[in-house]
């Protein structure tokens, strides 16, 4: 079964945010999410406390699409992913 969202004209939902916003839609049983963030945005600091939360809980699968993003577990551990670079 093929199934799609356009995150420009089906979400169902928009957060702005300080240095960005998103955007999420169902894709099926999945839900596709879209982060726009400009240079200084973290997690923790401009999306985290809207969700009542320090760091995300969440398990993701990243396109990056352009731009690029440290990202932080609580581990420690951390990686730089940006548009045609491998992380590992």
């Amino acid at each position: 079964m093929l199934e799609h969202t356009n995150l420009d004209t089906g979400v169902e939902s928009v957060q702005e945010f300080e240095h960005g916003f998103d955007a999420w839609g169902a894709v099926g049983e999945y839900t596709a999410w879209r982060l726009t963030a400009g240079p200084g945005w973290r997690y923790s600091l401009h999306l985290g406390p809207l969700e009542g939360i320090e760091t995300c809980r969440e398990d993701h699968m990243l396109f990056v699409v352009a731009g690029r993003m440290g990202v932080r577990m609580d581990s420690g551990e951390d990686t730089l992913v940006a548009f045609g670079v491998d992380p590992r």
